[in-house]
């Protein structure tokens, strides 16, 4: 399944300003989607887990509109594409410089977050690599898109 970013607009058919009880429906008809968290804990309204590994969240402004969208690294299963990007199968590295083609990129924390403020989109990891681990930190672990604002404390 493939599956598309189109900041600062959606994330495949999530849109943006759209009612959030209508997003949490679409992201309920994503192929995969699981009842449960995958501990079997308490899965919270704006939370979603598929079977590929992927989650996705979708947060809401007080007049309940979808504000932001973050979606988090599949293990299998799901190519997430901005433009012609996979953002989490490419090397972090290579993101990023295929991102600075597209538009304006700010590194931040050495490369831990990558912001594309003109995109309002943001890319993140939690590690650097280097450690003992071959793959922790070469890629992604999560791609966020919002609205205008919603930035403005980090930026």
């Amino acid at each position: 399944m493939d599956l598309v970013i189109d900041p600062p607009q959606a994330v495949g058919s999530i849109r943006i300003g759209m009612p959030f009880e209508e997003a949490l429906q679409l992201v309920r008809g994503i192929e995969g989607f699981r009842l449960q968290a995958p501990t079997g804990g308490y899965m919270s309204p704006g939370f979603a887990h598929f079977d590929s590994g992927m989650s996705i969240s979708i947060g809401a402004d007080r007049s309940g509109a979808v504000e932001a969208i973050e979606v988090y690294r599949p293990k299998q299963g799901v190519n997430v594409f901005f433009r012609n990007i996979e953002i989490f199968a490419e090397e972090a590295d290579e993101v990023i410089r295929l991102l600075a083609g597209e538009a304006e990129v700010v590194v931040e924390d050495n490369g831990l977050r990558v912001v594309a403020p003109q995109l309002l989109l943001v890319l993140a990891r939690d590690v650097l690599p280097g450690g003992g681990d071959a793959e922790s930190g070469r890629h992604f672990e999560s791609a966020l898109i919002a609205t205008p604002g919603y930035y403005d404390d980090l930026l």
